[in-house]
């Protein structure tokens, strides 16, 4: 009989402290997202990278004062979203069109206009999103492979932790040192969905 094996669980944020934390998620090292945990509660996030990529591309004229916004969706990694404005006939026309990257995991950002431009990453089905400015006649990678988490808790936070397997646990407990306490955070693997 042959096992299918299971799909891979959220990762799961335990706050074994008496206290309330504040959670800081990057990518890349740009933040994703800013939560809190209450003491002694759990949390279940899902995996920002379990699926495509709604990607929107803005920008503004400065000659018209006219905006525009392209939305894309990233089904696989590595691309290049490339931007371009064209002018025909007085009109002019803003495109993100895909191609192949040759970076394993990692997204390009190539900006061909004359103006800065915003780029938004939201992750659907999680509460991920990631915004950054690319300037003109710049390219920008992204590597969405490095996530890393962070606690604050009473003030004090705790060393960036990298999340290498997003089915994971991550406790949140105090260390003391010097009659000091000082948060910190334990990952390690787990198997089952739920908590």
């Amino acid at each position: 009989m042959m096992m299918t094996p299971k799909p891979a669980g959220p990762l799961r944020i335990l706050n074994q402290t008496a206290l309330h934390a504040r959670l800081r998620f990057r990518c890349d090292g740009f933040p994703i997202w800013d939560t809190w945990i209450e003491a002694g509660s759990s949390l279940a996030v899902p995996n920002p990278n379990a699926g495509d990529i709604m990607v929107s591309t803005a920008l503004l004229d400065p000659v018209t004062n006219v905006a525009y916004t392209v939305p894309s969706r990233i089904s696989k990694k590595p691309v290049r979203l490339v931007a371009k404005m064209y002018f025909a006939a007085g009109a002019g026309s803003f495109s993100v069109d895909q191609e192949p990257f040759d970076q394993t995991g990692q997204v390009a950002l190539l900006n061909l206009t004359s103006t800065d431009l915003r780029f938004l990453f939201r992750f659907p089905d999680s509460p991920f999103s990631l915004s950054t400015v690319v300037a003109p006649q710049a390219e920008q990678i992204l590597g969405f492979n490095t996530l890393d988490v962070s606690a604050t808790v009473d003030g004090i936070t705790s060393a960036v932790t990298p999340i290498k397997l997003w089915s994971s646990d991550v406790v949140i407990g105090i260390d003391y040192q010097n009659g000091q306490k000082f948060p910190q955070m334990k990952i390690s693997a787990h198997e089952s969905n739920g908590l």
